[in-house]
């Protein structure tokens, strides 16, 4: 997992969603951080940021998926932006490094195509970069034999 913060962002504290169950909230991420850091996890979590070109070279070498946490509203520059945020998981299937797009897969997405969906870079970075999503990503391996927990620190 990548991440810009670990744990929980203190800014989320005043965001209205969060506000019922805020406490609980960071105590049960927490935790769940906790336990992914620990030296016997089988998952790595790394802090920081990472680039597009960066997923699309992740992707493109095979051995990995990625998740994205999103906005799901970034995704569509149709819809009309409204305050909040409407978290969403979607996986990165491929990348056109030339065209600068990634094809994903939503698993709300419309049943017609799969839910396969083509965005540009920008647009996903700006789903992907939106408060509320720490730019969260996971990195799964697609082969279990070849399961490398450093990829990530590399193309990060």
């Amino acid at each position: 997992m990548v991440t810009k913060t670990i744990g929980v962002d203190p800014r989320l504290a005043e965001n209205a969603f969060y506000e019922e169950d805020y406490l609980r909230d960071v105590a049960r991420v927490n935790a769940a951080f906790r336990r992914a850091t620990a030296l016997d996890s089988p998952v790595r979590v790394v802090r920081r940021r990472v680039r597009a070109g960066d997923i699309a070279a992740i992707v493109l070498n095979g051995a990995h998926a990625c998740v994205a946490l999103v906005d799901r509203r970034g995704l569509s520059p149709t819809e009309t932006k409204s305050e909040g945020f409407e978290g969403h998981y979607v996986v990165v299937e491929d990348a056109n490094v030339d065209a600068k797009t990634f094809t994903l897969i939503d698993p709300a997405g419309d049943a017609r195509t799969k839910g396969r969906k083509i965005v540009t870079w920008s647009c996903f970075d700006d789903a992907r970069r939106a408060f509320g999503t720490d730019e969260d990503l996971l990195f799964v391996s697609l082969r279990a034999k070849d399961f490398d927990v450093d990829a990530p620190r590399r193309f990060a």
